[in-house]
């Protein structure tokens, strides 16, 4: 979705028998036509090896309990996008035991303002 400044990236991702990904990455390609790593999504819940750890260094703060699991959610403000104008974004699903990177479906073209332009209007395209 996109706002004034930037855009919020949401999303699931789901590994073998059911567990949440370890990681997701977020890129585009650049002008080689590789992809890049432009920015990596905090996980609304942490994965099944890492639960327990995390229920115990958490117990005693005030924040909002895991919602879907897999889930991940990311503000990008313009500046994530670096050189990138104009492009697809790319959501990949990390499982760090086999040493995978899965393509998550839902690629995003995005169009960035540049700086100066942005100056003038706080419109995104």
């Amino acid at each position: 979705m996109r706002g004034l400044k930037g855009w919020r990236a949401s999303g699931s991702a789901l590994l073998h028998e059911g567990r949440s990904a370890d990681a997701v990455i977020l890129g585009t390609q650049n002008a080689a036509g590789e992809w890049v790593a432009i920015a990596a999504p905090i996980p609304l819940s942490p994965p099944k090896y890492l639960a327990r750890s995390t229920r115990m260094d958490l117990e005693f703060l005030a924040v909002p309990a895991p919602q879907k699991r897999g889930g991940w959610e990311i503000y990008l403000p313009q500046r994530s996008f670096g050189e990138f104008q104009s492009g697809v974004l790319r959501a990949l699903a990390k499982e760090f035991r086999r040493r995978v990177l899965y393509q998550l479906p839902g690629d995003q073209e995005f169009n960035v303002i540049g700086e100066s332009a942005a100056r003038g209007s706080s419109r995104v395209e």
